[in-house]
């Protein structure tokens, strides 16, 4: 997630900095805001199920996840990248849809899981550590 999160401030850092007028301006702040919403949105989440043992929770929990993720993507494909940027907003799609791939996969999981213990299994499962990974 750090290097998600590098990522994205690399997208606008550079784009604020480039010299193609107000549309690489313009992108940058679009981009901030996405960034800023998705991270506000996964903060609460975190906040509302901390410790908790109710299984519906942690359920609507992950669902909320992949649609904060999702709805970030959508964003962020919605957006028209200067040329400046364009390479590294490509870069940020793809890294950005395989934390949402990854991130759905374990939600998945979370759905078909009939207790708490099935869940912390998970953490052990190949689309935890994918998930981590990117």
């Amino acid at each position: 997630m750090k290097v998600l999160r590098t990522l994205l401030l690399s997208v606008v850092i550079l784009a604020a900095s480039c010299g193609g007028g107000p549309s690489t301006a313009d992108y940058a702040a679009e981009v901030e805001a996405l960034v800023t919403t998705m991270n506000a949105r996964l903060d609460g989440l975190d906040v509302e199920v901390e410790g908790t043992q109710d299984l519906q929770a942690i359920r609507r929990y992950a669902e909320q996840r992949v649609l904060a993720r999702n709805d970030f993507l959508i964003g962020l494909r919605a957006l028209n990248a200067p040329n400046e940027v364009a390479e590294l907003h490509d870069t940020a799609l793809e890294i950005i849809g395989r934390v949402t791939a990854a991130e759905t996969a374990m939600a998945d999981l979370v759905m078909a899981s009939d207790s708490l213990s099935d869940i912390e299994a998970l953490w052990e499962t190949p689309s935890s550590s994918a998930r981590s990974d990117v």
